[in-house]
C-alpha cells in the first residue's frame, strides 16, 4: 500500500508545504488590461459587507457569453484589498479569495479556480470553506486519490462537519484504511449511500431540477462513478454551468450528443474558439450572407476580424450600405486594424438601410462605445446601504431597490459594487433600466432569442455609465454579433 501511494504522496508535497500561509485575498491571475483585468482599485472605499453579499448572490449563469467572460475576468483579477472599507469582521465566510474560488467553481471554471487556489493557498489553516473548495478542486483536477491525501491532512481540523465526514468515508475506501471489503456508510446522504450500495442506482441527466438540489460532492461522485444516465439528454434543457462542465468531463457522456453540449458550453464560456454556429459551404467570392455569418461568428468568439473578411466587407459595401455601419462599429471596437475610416455620409447611408428601431439601437451602441465614464468624484454625501434584510429575497426579484442601490453606488464612484449589481441583475437589467419597455409586448421587435436587441444594449449602457470601457467592448462584440445575426 505504501509503495502504491508513494507517487501520490510526492505529488501532495506540492499542495501542502510545511508552512501554513494564506495569500492576500486580493491576489489574482491577471493584472493587465490586455488580458481583461479589472482595475486594481476596483473595491476602493466600498463596504466589505456589500461586496461579500453581492459576490455570494451573483448568478453562475448569464444570458450572454460575454457577461460570463466579464465575470471570469473580475474573479481572476488582482486587487488592492487594503482599500476596502472593512465594515464587518473578516471571517472565513467573508474572505474574498474564498468567495471568488467558490463562484469560479459554480461557473464550471475549474481549471482557473484550481490554478488560483494552488498559487495562493499553501495551507488553508482553519478556513473551512477555503479548505473544502480546495479539496473539491483537487478532486476534479487531480483525481480522487490525490484529493484524499489532502483530505486526510485537513479533516481533523473540521470534525463533525458534514462534508468532511462524507469525504472521510469516501477516502477510507480509496486509501484502503479499513481493508478491501470496507463499504462507506452515509447517514446524511441518500445519494452517496445509493452510489456505494445500490449498483442499479442512476439519475437521468434530464432531471436538472433534481441534480441542481444535490451537494457538489454528491454531483461529482455521481459523475465519477458513472451514475448519471445521458440517454435522454436534450439540447433544449440548459443545465447550470457547473452541470455542463460535469457533463463535458464525464467519461460516459455519449459522443453523439457532444456537439449539442458544446453549443451550451460555448455559450456559458466553458469552451473557447469552438465553431458553434452552423456554417454553409462558402462560395467564392463570399456572398453578403456568408460575410455576415463569418463576421458574427468571429465577433461572438472574441476573435480578431481577418483581413480577408475586411476586404469582403469593403468590396460589398457599395451594393450593401449596411456594411458601412458595421465597418464603423468594428473600428470603434478595435477588432481590426485594416478598416479605413467611414465618412459620415456613408455611415448615414448605411444607417437608413435599417429599420427605425434598429437605427436607434445602432446609435445607442455607438454612444456606449464612444462615451467616457460619467462618474462623480464628489464624496460629500453619506452612502446609504441597501442590503436586503431578508437573505431569501433574491436580487433578481421584481423590485426597484437594486436600481436605487446601483444609482447610489455609481454616484459615489463605487465601481466594484456598481459592476456586481449589474452582474447580479442581468435579467432585470434587460427589462427595467429605463423603465417599462415599449417593445416588451411587441411581437415584431428584433429579438435575439427572447430578448429584444435594445434590452441587450441597455446592459452596455450600464457598463459604460460607470466607466468600464474594456468590459463594455467585450459585451459590445456579442451585441454586434447578435445584430448581424438578424440579417437574412
Amino acid at each position: 500500500m505504501i509503495r502504491t501511494l508513494l507517487p501520490l504522496l510526492l505529488s501532495l508535497f506540492f499542495f501542502l508545504p510545511s508552512t501554513a500561509t494564506l495569500a492576500d485575498e486580493g491576489f489574482g491571475l491577471i493584472s493587465s488590461d490586455l488580458n481583461g483585468a479589472l482595475p486594481k482599485a476596483l473595491w476602493r472605499d466600498q463596504p466589505h459587507s456589500e461586496i461579500v453579499y453581492l459576490l455570494q448572490n451573483m448568478p453562475a449563469d448569464a444570458p450572454m457569453r460575454s457577461i460570463q467572460m466579464v465575470k471570469r475576468n473580475m474573479l481572476l483579477s488582482r486587487y488592492d484589498t487594503n482599500l476596502i472599507d472593512n465594515d464587518i469582521p473578516l471571517t472565513s465566510d467573508h474572505n474574498l479569495l474564498t468567495l471568488r474560488l467558490q463562484k469560479l467553481f459554480e461557473m464550471g471554471l475549474w481549471e482557473d479556480a484550481f490554478t488560483l487556489y494552488t498559487k495562493t493557498t499553501h495551507d488553508p489553516g482553519d478556513n473551512e470553506p477555503l479548505a473544502r473548495i480546495g479539496v473539491l478542486l483537487i478532486l476534479l483536477e487531480k483525481g480522487l486519490p490525490t484529493a484524499c491525501l489532502e483530505e486526510k491532512v485537513l479533516s481533523p481540523r473540521f470534525q463533525g462537519i458534514k462534508f468532511w465526514t462524507e469525504m472521510d468515508a469516501i477516502c477510507d475506501e480509496v486509501l484502503g484504511t479499513h481493508g478491501a471489503d470496507y463499504k462507506p456508510e452515509f447517514e446524511d446522504s441518500s445519494v452517496l449511500q445509493a452510489i456505494y450500495h445500490n449498483p442499479d442506482f442512476f439519475i437521468p441527466a434530464t432531471d436538472i431540477n433534481v441534480l441542481n438540489k444535490l451537494a457538489p460532492l454528491e454531483l461529482i461522485m455521481l459523475s465519477q462513478k458513472r451514475r448519471i444516465n445521458y440517454d435522454e439528454i436534450s439540447p433544449e434543457q440548459r443545465p447550470t454551468p457547473f452541470l455542463t462542465k460535469l457533463f463535458l468531463e464525464a467519461a460516459n457522456f455519449p459522443e453523439s450528443k457532444r456537439p449539442e453540449l458544446d453549443i451550451v458550453a460555448t455559450s456559458q464560456g466553458l469552451i473557447s474558439g469552438q465553431k458553434i454556429r452552423k456554417k454553409e459551404k462558402m462560395s467564392s467570392p463570399l456572398s453578403q450572407a456568408d460575410i455576415f455569418l463569418q463576421l458574427a461568428e468571429e465577433l461572438y468568439l472574441g476573435h480578431k476580424i481577418s483581413p480577408e473578411l475586411v476586404q469582403f466587407l469593403l468590396e460589398n459595401a457599395p451594393e450593401n450600405p449596411k456594411n458601412y455601419v458595421y465597418i464603423q462599429i468594428l473600428n470603434d471596437l478595435g477588432v481590426t486594424t485594416d478598416l479605413p475610416p467611414v465618412s459620415q455620409d456613408n455611415f448615414n447611408l448605411g444607417l437608413t438601410s435599417f429599420s427605425e428601431k434598429m437605427q436607434k439601437n445602432i446609435n445607442l451602441l455607438k454612444i456606449s462605445l464612444d462615451k467616457m465614464a460619467k462618474l462623480s468624484n464628489n464624496r460629500a454625501d453619506v452612502y446609504e446601504k441597501h442590503i436586503f434584510p431578508d437573505e431569501n429575497q433574491m436580487l433578481q426579484a421584481s423590485s426597484d431597490n437594486w436600481i436605487e442601490w446601483w444609482e447610489n453606488a455609481r454616484a459615489h464612484n463605487f465601481l466594484g459594487i456598481s459592476l456586481l449589481l449589474v452582474l447580479n441583475n442581468i435579467d432585470m437589467t434587460t427589462e427595467t433600466l429605463d423603465g417599462p419597455s415599449e417593445e416588451r409586448n411587441d411581437h415584431n421587435v428584433e429579438k435575439i432569442g427572447d430578448i429584444p436587441v435594445n434590452n441587450r444594449i441597455n446592459i452596455l449602457k450600464r457598463f459604460s455609465d460607470v466607466g468600464l470601457i474594456e468590459q463594455t467592448h467585450i459585451i459590445a462584440r456579442e451585441v454586434l454579433a447578435d445584430m448581424i445575426g438578424l440579417e437574412k
